[in-house]
């Protein structure tokens, strides 16, 4: 018992948490100012509280619906460090918060049980409990309550890694402890363990390339610098020596801007230019003197034909799919090996002759294996029979090398035992399904043992589809052993009831209860 308060669980229009004494709490002995502020404001990271009296005798009702208790998620999720660290900042930055409306951070309930969460362990939203009494009979500092609960933390986290948990617990144990302080050392924290992610080598790796490059020639300058050192190819990179380099071979091609090309080569550009200008020119002259002298529909038709063809012309021109003149000469090498119309574009193309392809892995080594024919073979021609005795030995040696072996099917093991096989001083449970299906015999072996889907997590997994990942859990205490629903979808049946989630069900003797498809019994030794 916590505060010495019992807890209970109902489920009316929600999930509740309730605290209380087995007669009730008096009225004066809570704190009224501080139970109106939780009532009747939504304060972050608190939950929201309900008060019940009853003939002078007060009950607390917290509000738990769609959260998970944080004990039962530290079952069946890990932690990192970086979430470890957020977790713990929410649950400083929740006790600063209620310092806004007179809560005093020594009366939160600062234990796995009392903390819920609202989504995933890694990244959901923490709430505290908060008990408004006068006065804290647990004795317990603050430092030493949050202590208890980062040593429960640390089991659940994945690797442990650096001086940050070292640091916490030692200024827990601090006299000066505050949540102010605890708040600035997990952001201090955060801060040091900033995550190297594969995404900000990657932003890291690009903002280096766009300051290189501009700081970098332009391209024409490079071109010109390679012309002038003889297209030197740069040396490679240790990693692909044994590959063939890339060399720049001349190629002549259409320039990609009209800018570059009249830089190039001038003489075409203009030549181009008076063509077409002849070609406007002359289908002037030609709806001049033909058509507007004589308005014929004959005339209009031939204009009309030799303006398209003109167009057409001047376009072929113009875009260099038509050559003229000295264009016209150099088009009739294409077929040499090294040039094209234009010289001014460069290809890359595969030079083995400088970097041969040497490999780094040494030859495998094939067995020699005698070649067996069967009769069948003795008439096939020399020729013929050499090339199936190449193709049988690659066979063998190919089975000499990587030789294949047939296992044997193994059943899986079953999960439970018979109850032959069981200590006999070991509470079990039994399991039966459907009809057919072989009962099984679970030892409670475990101060906590947990049933669902989940293998990793649980100790027994109920194959029943629609099972939680963690579903119910077993646990023994001082008064004997307790079943508990760990807020699953589906939910639990307790002796032909609906479990409410995070109750406790005491287990006796043939106490039965059902998961989905399957049926438990418990017995005790």
């Amino acid at each position: 018992m916590l505060f010495g308060l019992t807890r209970d669980f109902i489920q009316q229009d929600g999930i509740y948490m309730i605290l209380g004494e087995p007669e009730g709490i008096p009225a004066e002995k809570l704190n009224l100012i501080q139970a109106r502020m939780l009532m009747n404001t939504d304060i972050p990271h608190h939950l929201r509280l309900l008060l019940r009296e009853i003939d002078m005798k007060v009950t607390m009702e917290y509000a738990v619906l769609r959260k998970k208790m944080l004990s039962h998620l530290l079952k069946g999720e890990k932690l990192s460090m970086n979430s470890f660290f957020g977790l713990l900042l929410q649950i400083a930055q929740g006790m600063e918060d209620g310092r806004l409306y007179m809560l005093r951070a020594e009366q939160y309930a600062l234990h796995a049980d009392y903390i819920f969460i609202e989504g995933s362990l890694q990244s959901g939203k923490v709430y505290l409990t908060y008990i408004p009494i006068q006065e804290n009979k647990s004795g317990s500092k603050l430092g030493e309550s949050l202590k208890s609960l980062i040593m429960v933390l640390m089991a659940s986290i994945t690797e442990l890694t650096g001086s940050g948990v070292q640091r916490l617990l030692q200024y827990c144990s601090e006299e000066g402890f505050t949540p102010a302080g605890l708040k600035i050392l997990l952001s201090e924290l955060l801060t040091e363990r900033e995550p190297v992610t594969p995404e900000r080598q990657l932003h890291e790796g690009v903002k280096e390339y766009l300051v290189k490059e501009a700081a970098a020639p332009p391209l024409r300058k490079i071109y010109e610098h390679r012309e002038d050192k003889g297209l030197e190819q740069p040396t490679a990179t240790p990693w692909i020596s044994s590959y063939p380099n890339l060399k720049i071979k001349e190629e002549e091609s259409v320039s990609l801007s009209l800018e570059d090309e009249q830089v190039t080569n001038p003489q075409a550009s203009s030549s181009r230019t008076y063509i077409v200008l002849g070609c406007l020119l002359g289908d002037a002259l030609l709806w001049k003197f033909l058509y507007l002298d004589s308005p014929k529909p004959l005339w209009l038709a031939v204009c009309v034909v030799v303006t398209i063809v003109l167009a057409v012309l001047s376009w072929m021109v113009w875009s260099g799919r038509l050559k003229v003149g000295k264009e016209d000469e150099d088009c009739l090498s294409e077929d040499s090996e090294d040039t094209n119309c234009n010289p001014s574009r460069k290809e890359l193309e595969w030079n083995f002759g400088r970097n041969p392809v040497a490999s780094t892995r040494p030859p495998a080594t094939i067995p020699k294996v005698t070649p067996q024919f069967s009769d069948s073979a003795a008439n096939v021609p020399v020729t013929r029979h050499e090339s199936l005795a190449e193709e049988h030995c690659s066979v063998k040696a190919q089975e000499a090398i990587a030789p294949t072996t047939l296992l044997s099917q193994e059943k899986p093991p079953k999960q439970g035992r018979q109850i032959e096989k069981l200590d006999q001083s070991i509470p079990y449970l039994q399991r039966s399904g459907e009809e057919g299906e072989e009962a099984e015999m679970i030892e409670l072996n475990r101060t906590s043992f947990i049933i669902g889907r989940s293998a990793e997590v649980a100790q027994y997994v109920e194959r029943s589809e629609g099972a939680s990942r963690v579903h119910a859990e077993i646990s023994r205490s001082t008064s004997g052993y307790i079943l508990k629903d760990l807020d699953s979808r589906n939910g639990t049946l307790f002796q032909g009831e609906a479990m409410v989630p995070y109750k406790e069900y005491p287990l006796t003797e043939g106490t039965t209860f059902k998961i989905i498809k399957g049926s438990y019994t418990f017995h005790t030794v």
